[in-house]
């Protein structure tokens, strides 16, 4: 993983600093063999907003913005599950440890060079707290702009985050003893239209990028 960070991800992390100076395009580069379509590659490697970073370092200094980049996100992810927690429960001082285990757990330090994985993992908290408002409030909006943005922000681990918000949906659902059958086609309803909605949005992204990887 090391490897692949150093070798590749700073390589587009350049690449990227050349499109913020106005000296690379988003769509297409000849730097590439012999040329092609390089928005497929920013699809799934550099959506992410941290890598605006890049604005403040040279290119000569992407190692140094790279970690940055990595302390920002794993600060990230901290600050999301507490600010989970803390609308969950009352604030307590067991909130910052749980927050910080998250922050720190395997994932993170197993993938924590693949850089373009981690924004799932800081949405995924406040993507939860957005099916719960659905369930509990009948409120999908959070639910349906969190999953757009972590499509967006990249494809690979927003699919995976598809599959989990049906799965905790399921169980919450089974979970919520107040809510009769009727309550609960209408919830599943809405929470299948504001999938579809966040899809859509994504799509706007997502699409060119699709069409860009099947030309190749």
């Amino acid at each position: 993983m090391p490897v692949d960070a150093y070798a590749q991800y700073s390589s587009y992390l350049g690449y990227f600093k050349n499109v913020l100076s106005g000296n690379s395009s988003i769509f297409y580069s000849l730097e590439a063999s012999i040329g092609h379509e390089m928005y497929g590659l920013f699809a799934y490697y550099l959506f992410s907003p941290f890598n605006l970073i890049m604005l403040f370092f040279n290119k000569t200094d992407i190692v140094y913005a790279f970690q940055v980049i990595v302390l920002l996100k794993t600060a990230s992810m901290g600050f999301t599950m507490f600010y989970y927690l803390s609308k969950r429960k009352e604030t307590k001082w067991t909130n910052l440890i749980f927050s910080s285990m998250y922050a720190l757990a395997s994932f993170m330090i197993c993938y924590g060079f693949n850089i373009m994985w981690l924004d799932g993992a800081i949405l995924l908290p406040i993507l939860i707290l957005g099916i719960d408002n659905l369930i509990e409030k009948n409120k999908g909006v959070l639910y349906t702009i969190i999953l757009s943005i972590c499509l967006i922000t990249n494809y690979y681990i927003g699919f995976m985050i598809c599959i989990f918000s049906l799965i905790y949906f399921v169980y919450k659902l089974l979970c919520s003893e107040k809510i009769k059958i009727k309550n609960i086609l209408k919830k599943s309803g809405k929470f299948i239209i504001c999938s579809i909605i966040a899809v859509l949005v994504a799509g706007v992204v997502l699409l060119p990028a699709f069409i860009g990887i099947r030309r190749r």
